[in-house]
């Protein structure tokens, strides 16, 4: 609409106007805030990443703390906190950001961390429900599948701890069943990794399934030549089935690698012993005796760390019967 110099505007059109005005001023009055309150928490962020990277972890949790305080709604910064909070120990805090940082952030990262949290709290059903959440848009992940492998080890090793020597009752036979359930879990989640199946041979072994321990044994040892695990549960098949030359051959290729693991030594001797006082020819019974008495004087020879397994490695415990 155009106006002849000197014409009145309507009162319309000037409320119009002032209106108009009025909301421009109002939403730049909200941007501002939300846009200024956007670049502090970055800023904030930016420097807990820069000190986190530095092993201060103290100092990042106050960073990352600002940024919360700030855009408490966004999910990343809680798990960036959550990050920090695990750095210093304070487990159950970073669990607690976590559970806020799910609200809107989906990151396999997230998942992944709070699974390695609830482990080392204790919890392993939560650590496994949190790693499958994790795995289940990204299945394919390497680091959840081997953690969720490591909780599985653990639930199997506790297990096996709390059975008696007794292996022959039902109810001891049936814990036992589940560790080799959990056990096979645990390798289908991270089938590259031999020390799982050299624990669920021995496992197998005490649930009376030499065939089973059998091909366990041989995945392993396929993967890894030299793992220790796999070569005494191989000892113990082969003592089992009285397949002595093929236990004397184990025993003497173990002694050899076992110098790479001098914190195993003592309970491979505690084997070979074992061994010896079975009822086996004299001439074997001797000879393990020797390789027994030889491999207690070995010191640790580093020449033999190609041997050394993959991701997990069990720490065997010396038994004595």
């Amino acid at each position: 609409m155009r106006f002849r110099k000197g014409a009145r505007v309507p009162g319309k059109i000037i409320a119009k106007f002032i209106a108009q005005v009025v909301l421009a001023a109002l939403l730049l009055a909200i941007s501002l805030p939300t846009a200024l309150r956007n670049y502090r928490a970055s800023r904030f962020v930016s420097h807990g990443n820069f000190l986190l990277d530095r092993g201060q972890g103290q100092a990042a949790a106050e960073q990352y703390e600002a940024a919360v305080r700030l855009l408490p709604e966004v999910g990343e910064y809680h798990y960036l906190l959550a990050r920090a909070y695990a750095y210093t120990g304070a487990l159950e805090r970073a669990v607690a950001e976590l559970g806020m940082a799910q609200r809107d952030y989906r990151d396999f990262n997230l998942y992944l961390l709070l699974g390695l949290l609830h482990q080392r709290l204790g919890d392993n059903a939560q650590a496994l429900a949190a790693l499958d959440r994790g795995l289940s848009f990204a299945r394919s992940n390497d680091e959840l599948r081997t953690a969720k492998a490591g909780v599985l080890i653990n639930e199997a090793l506790a297990i096996l701890a709390r059975h008696s020597s007794d292996s022959t009752k039902a109810s001891e036979q049936a814990e036992l069943q589940r560790a080799a359930n959990v056990l096979e879990q645990a390798f289908a989640s991270a089938p590259s990794d031999p020390a799982i199946q050299a624990l669920l041979a021995e496992v197998l072994l005490l649930t009376g399934n030499p065939r089973r321990a059998a091909g366990a044994i041989k995945g392993s040892l396929e993967l890894a030549p030299g793992q220790v695990e796999s070569l005494i549960a191989a000892l113990r098949l082969c003592a089992r089935e009285q397949m002595w030359d093929e236990a004397l051959r184990l025993a003497r290729l173990a002694a050899v690698v076992i110098r790479a693991f001098p914190e195993k030594i003592p309970a491979f001797v505690a084997e070979l012993e074992i061994m010896g006082s079975l009822q086996l020819p004299a001439e074997y019974q001797q000879q393990f005796a020797e390789l027994a008495a030889t491999v207690a004087a070995t010191r640790p020879d580093q020449s033999a760390d190609t041997f050394r397994p993959g991701v997990f490695r069990r720490e065997q415990e010396t038994k004595s019967q």
